[in-house]
């Protein structure tokens, strides 16, 4: 990969990851105010929003389900959350 496809590769994961910033705290600031502090386009903000899951992101997360399910079905223990954040294990 050239120099310049990997400028815009880095470019693009970090503005994705402003993005997905955004679009969490988007209930606790303006869109208008996160896009001028974090340096990215509003229209690059709302076609991001817009734009589909990639074939790679589907397929990661239908394998992350399927895992889950396996060890579910392997594990049937219940996450409890304790003191300090810490999960506690327990049977069901």
């Amino acid at each position: 990969m050239g120099e310049k496809c990997r400028h815009f590769s880095r470019k693009f994961k970090r503005d994705a990851m402003k993005y997905r910033f955004m679009r969490e705290y988007r209930e606790s600031y303006k869109i208008k105010r996160m896009y001028r502090v974090l340096k990215v386009s509003r229209s690059g903000y709302y076609a991001w929003e817009r734009r589909q899951p990639s074939i790679r992101q589907r397929g990661d997360e239908e394998l992350l389900r399927q895992i889950k399910e396996i060890r579910h079905a392997s594990y049937p223990i219940q996450a409890v959350a304790g003191a300090f954040g810490f999960e506690k294990k327990q049977p069901l």
